[in-house]
């Protein structure tokens, strides 16, 4: 290798901040629909959620009143009627615990529990032009070796309006 002139190349990139967020504030990570208009962040100082759109225009903002003590929060599917029919926002909320446990949760914008599944996880399923909450339980029978999981599905239908969903 010749070195010339004994300069180190720079990389230099082309982003720019496009938000910056309040001390103890970071996105939400979690699941969206394919034509998402929104995106979250959560406070963890103060349990603020705030929701943006696109552009990075602040819409709405909340004081996330949690049930339990939690370390982490992901928010997934923020819409006005995908769950319901009103004009409020309404999202899945899993509130992860310092033990790893997680609460399940759908919840709109004045903290009104619209669905509320525990420590058991639940996902969003589109089936033809329906959408459904899918709930899972899953049991461990340690009386034999190795250990057999038995998991056991629930389907609810969800009563908004249908949207498709991004993995």
């Amino acid at each position: 290798m010749v070195l010339i002139g004994g300069f180190t190349p720079v990389c230099q990139s082309q982003s720019e901040l496009a938000l910056a967020l309040a001390h103890g504030e970071y996105i939400c990570p979690g699941h969206e629909f394919e034509d998402s208009q929104f995106f979250t962040t959560f406070n963890s100082i103060n349990n603020q959620i705030s929701i943006y759109d696109t552009r990075f225009k602040l819409i709405r903002q909340l004081i996330y009143e949690p049930t339990t003590k939690f370390n982490t929060i992901q928010i997934s599917y923020v819409s006005k009627e995908f769950f319901d029919t009103d004009d409020k926002f309404e999202f899945v909320i899993q509130a992860v615990q310092a033990n790893g446990k997680s609460n399940y949760k759908i919840i709109n914008e004045d903290n009104k529990v619209l669905f509320d599944n525990g420590e058991d996880y639940f996902y969003i399923k589109a089936i033809g032009q329906q959408n459904y909450i899918v709930t899972s339980k899953s049991e461990f029978n340690y009386s034999v070796t190795p250990p057999i999981l038995t998991k056991t599905d629930k389907l609810y239908k969800v009563n908004g309006k249908y949207r498709p969903i991004r993995w």
